[in-house]
């Protein structure tokens, strides 16, 4: 798994399960492990591929932290719940440096799926009308292990080489992110 840096405190089995109580979600087996063994944190540099769109920076991966403390998991979510912005089950676990959020998915046959949210439209391909939401990767370890890292732009990953697709093969341009989103094929 790709190693993380200025990461949160080191979190017990037991806080992992305050969180998921607290946010009305059990999260997927997948996500607990990072939050086990990283909780959250940054890397300098890295970027992932938003297909259709190109390569994004990343800014941060919530962790389990004080409530109220920024990027904490629980704290970030409540604007989101707040204004009903997110379809149920839905949670917002980063974002990139334009704030735009990195969602995991819990429920169902998406579960663990991690997708971008192009919530400001910044890409020309995302809309309101077609879509600004996008499939990035099955799982959290296939997301960071998709990441490329590098000073001069994105160092592509081995598998990411040749042709710019996904490793996983579902839609790329999901829905767009509302409370009237019903859930769908690709999970929403």
């Amino acid at each position: 798994m790709t190693a993380l840096v200025e990461s949160f405190e080191e979190l017990s089995p037991e806080q992992i399960a305050a969180c998921e109580e607290q946010l009305g979600v059990s999260l997927p087996e997948s996500y607990k492990e990072f939050l086990l063994a990283q909780n959250g944190g940054h890397l300098p540099g890295a970027c992932f591929l938003v297909p259709e769109c190109g390569w994004v920076s990343l800014g941060i991966l919530y962790g389990i932290c004080s409530l109220g403390q920024p990027c904490d998991l629980y704290t970030e979510q409540e604007h989101y719940r707040d204004f009903d912005l997110l379809p149920p089950g839905i949670i917002v676990i980063g974002n990139d440096p334009g704030n735009n959020k990195l969602l995991l998915d819990t429920n169902g046959e998406a579960r663990g799926y991690v997708y971008y949210w192009d919530a400001v439209n910044f890409f020309p391909a995302s809309s309101e009308e077609d879509g600004n939401t996008y499939f990035l990767a099955k799982s959290i370890q296939r997301f960071l292990e998709n990441l490329g890292v590098g000073p001069e732009g994105p160092a592509l990953h081995p598998t990411l080489a040749g042709p710019v697709r996904c490793k996983d093969e579902v839609p790329v341009r999901v829905a767009k992110v509302s409370s009237a989103l019903g859930r769908g094929e690709a999970g929403w």
